[in-house]
């Protein structure tokens, strides 16, 4: 399993990744626990048998050693559908049991120094046995822990499991500060027909605004002020929180503007939306908005709807 270089480590944040494949999600998850241990926090792994298994592989694709982290309390392995049984009651979930249960795998982990990520599917386990209002419950009761405890969450979701109820699965994205979304489930609507790089420096906002307003003329003042916007912000995330370089790719397609930054830093640190600023002003102005995992890096991205009808800018 190639390394998945980049993951952002980070001592808050509840996403959601979702996966085509067993394969796609492993890689993703091994990437986001694998620095906890590093820096002196700890990995809790709340999954099935076989994706336990397979996360642990992917650890040691990334240089760890499970059997000598577990002697170490610093990888905790819990099966997701026995974990359930201590707080689903009748179908729903008992948010004191939830408590009580996520306080005895918590509570001990305090001692460490470094940061504490947690994946988890018992959400998806849930999902998949037809129990959806249940699902969005539990992801509820992660929120309401965090008042209480420190850590990063990811939460993991088939992607085909989602498809099947998308009333259900914008809930699932409201309750999450973001949502890791591979590629091949998230290309644009449309080519993108103006690319610019980026150095990692401040100044160059300005330049990316500038790319902006020339890319994309005749689409009206507010939409290219929302376009500026969003791109400002994301193009600011990368450089503020990634250090990194960036690129700006436009593309206009079905009466939407696709909108995307890459930098060369992953998840998951600028993912957390901050109301009237960031990544919150991106989800106030956007259609739509998520990331997806690159093997170096990550793009953001945002559909930003069009009033005016308008042909495919040219290259």
């Amino acid at each position: 399993m190639p390394a998945t270089p980049g993951l952002a480590t980070t001592r808050g944040g509840h996403v959601a990744v979702v996966s085509p494949s067993p394969d796609q999600l492993t890689r993703s998850v091994a990437g986001f626990l694998h620095r906890a241990p590093l820096l002196g926090g700890a990995a809790v792994v709340l999954a099935t048998p076989e994706h336990r298994a397979a996360v642990a592989h992917g650890l040691q694709a990334l240089g760890l050693v499970p059997a000598r982290l577990r002697r170490q309390g610093a990888l905790v392995e819990i099966d997701a559908a026995l974990a359930l049984e201590n707080f689903v009651v009748e179908g729903t979930v008992d948010a004191e049991r939830f408590e009580r249960f996520a306080s005895q795998v918590l509570e001990p982990l305090g001692r460490l120094s470094g940061p504490i990520h947690v994946y988890g599917e018992m959400v998806a386990v849930l999902w998949d046995a037809g129990r959806v209002a249940a699902a969005v419950e539990l992801e509820a009761c992660w929120n309401a822990l965090a008042s209480r405890f420190t850590f990063a969450l990811f939460c993991g979701y088939p992607a085909a499991s989602l498809a099947a109820a998308p009333a259900a699965a914008e809930e699932v994205a409201r309750l999450h500060q973001g949502v890791l979304v591979p590629p091949e489930l998230t290309r644009s609507p449309g080519p993108a027909t103006h690319v610019a790089r980026f150095a990692a420096d401040l100044a160059e906002l300005a330049r990316a605004r500038r790319f902006v307003a020339s890319s994309l003329p005749g689409i009206g003042e507010e939409a290219e002020a929302e376009a500026t916007l969003i791109v400002t912000e994301l193009a600011a995330n990368a450089v503020v929180h990634a250090g990194s370089r960036f690129s700006v790719r436009l593309g206009i397609a079905h009466r939407q503007l696709w909108i995307a930054v890459q930098d060369g830093a992953g998840l998951l640190a600028p993912l957390a939306p901050t109301p009237g600023r960031g990544l919150g002003l991106v989800a106030a102005l956007a259609e739509r908005w998520g990331c997806e995992q690159l093997e170096r890096g990550k793009v953001v991205w945002a559909l930003l709807p069009l009033t005016r009808e308008m042909p495919a800018p040219a290259p």
